[in-house]
């Protein structure tokens, strides 16, 4: 992942979330990295609901973009059941 403009977020959130949609996406041969991890890990209470922080984002290269975009919804779908 050399060129920053190639990466696209597709999920933000907490912490544990993005971890385990991170797990996921590798699972399935993505390249995936956490971009502002360290906040979500040292200062959980400023993510989520009213934060004043940025949560943490699940990132991937646009190249695997149309494999990951369904893997998302569906692992967000999920979390609202």
């Amino acid at each position: 992942m050399s060129n920053e403009s190639e990466l696209v977020v597709v999920f933000t959130g907490h912490t544990v979330e993005a971890d385990f949609l991170r797990m996921l996406l590798e699972g399935e041969g993505i390249d995936v990295f956490l971009r502002d991890e360290n906040m979500g890990t040292f200062l959980p209470f400023y993510l989520g609901g009213g934060g004043v922080a940025a949560a943490v984002k699940v990132v991937v290269r646009r190249d695997d973009l149309d494999i990951a975009e369904p893997i998302v919804r569906e692992f967000v779908e999920d979390g609202k059941e």
